[in-house]
């Protein structure tokens, strides 16, 4: 199947931080550079990236990190992009379901995907284990089948 402008889409991917959510986003990203379609990446990790791509997570910037990535999500959909990933940690079902409805309202094709790590990753975002834990916890508990 050919995707056109008929059958925008977007795919929320889920996971705790180290997963492997951006690094999969950037496949996505490939995938509609080969098919000639339009694509943005919607991460509020992009928000603590200086110029030269180094990662500094500020805890206290954290909500004007995700309302930023809620922009440049609605953005995206205002300009017709033709794929458009969210790469969130989303653990909470609350988290989702923003994108999923702001999407839906939108005409575009949903899916929602989980990202495990089963490649023992490199966690770039040093969160402590407890906390992944406690966001494992979540994600699992939100998940729909």
């Amino acid at each position: 199947m050919k995707l056109t402008m008929n059958n925008r889409t977007v795919i929320i991917l889920r996971g705790v931080p180290g997963n492997g959510k951006t690094t999969l986003a950037k496949f996505f990203e490939l995938i509609a550079d080969m098919s000639e379609l339009t694509f943005m990446l919607c991460c509020a990790d992009e928000w603590f990236e200086d110029e030269q791509g180094n990662y500094n997570f500020k805890q206290e910037e954290l909500h004007k990190a995700h309302s930023w990535c809620k922009n440049q999500f609605k953005s995206a959909l205002d300009g017709l992009i033709d794929l458009v990933v969210v790469a969130n940690t989303n653990v909470r079902s609350d988290d989702v379901k923003i994108y999923r409805n702001l999407a839906i309202e939108a005409q575009y094709r949903v899916f929602v995907l989980t990202v495990e790590n089963w490649h023992e990753g490199i966690d770039v975002h040093n969160v402590p284990n407890e906390v992944k834990e406690k966001m494992k916890k979540s994600l699992l508990a939100s998940i729909r089948l």
